[in-house]
């Protein structure tokens, strides 16, 4: 499965050398999640969680049946896709690992060559993995399992807006510290 540094390569866009070592050189290993500092998105996030998990509470048995099915359908799509992909994406990606592993680079970069092997190995490693094939649920398993993910969603939203708040929280009271700190100079 191809990763941020690889996508482009899976996806056949990145085939030469250069382009990929420029690719890899121009990414981040730290990037922040912005939405994470955007507080109306927590409360938006719990509120789907919240209608998803009542509209799951309120399903009859045969709206449950006919979303099994469905869900089975696209499960079964999706594991073809997937399984498509991978032997689309495989050699593509081998042949840019041959590339980068022939490469003669001076040592101030020979870390960004191990870091671009480090990669594409990781990214054939998910490849590697037996093709996908889909197993159907039974409804009252679909029910459950989608109940139970619908609960941790709404739990994993409101915690991660508490966890938010808190570094707010923290964030303002150093800025505060800061200010009050600067009032008894010059």
């Amino acid at each position: 499965m191809a990763n941020y540094y690889t996508d482009p390569v899976a996806k056949g866009e990145v085939t030469s050398l250069a382009d990929f070592v420029l690719l890899c050189a121009s990414r981040g290993d730290n990037l922040e999640d912005l939405r994470d500092c955007v507080e109306p998105w927590h409360d938006r996030r719990i509120e789907r969680a919240r209608e998803e998990l009542e509209k799951v509470e309120s399903m009859t048995p045969e709206q449950i049946k006919a979303a099994c099915e469905e869900s089975n359908k696209l499960s079964r799509a999706h594991f073809d896709s997937c399984n498509r992909r991978n032997r689309e994406q495989k050699p593509r990606l081998e042949r840019m690992l041959k590339k980068v592993k022939s490469w003669e680079v001076p040592d101030v970069i020979s870390d960004l060559k191990q870091r671009m092997i480090a990669h594409l190995e990781h990214s054939l490693d998910a490849l590697d993995i037996e093709e996908h094939t889909h197993k159907p649920m039974s409804a009252d398993d679909w029910y459950a399992e989608e109940l139970s993910f619908c609960r941790r969603m709404l739990e994993d939203s409101l915690d991660a807006k508490e966890k938010r708040q808190a570094v707010v929280e923290a964030r303002n009271a150093s800025l505060d510290a800061l200010i009050n700190s600067l009032r008894d100079t010059d």
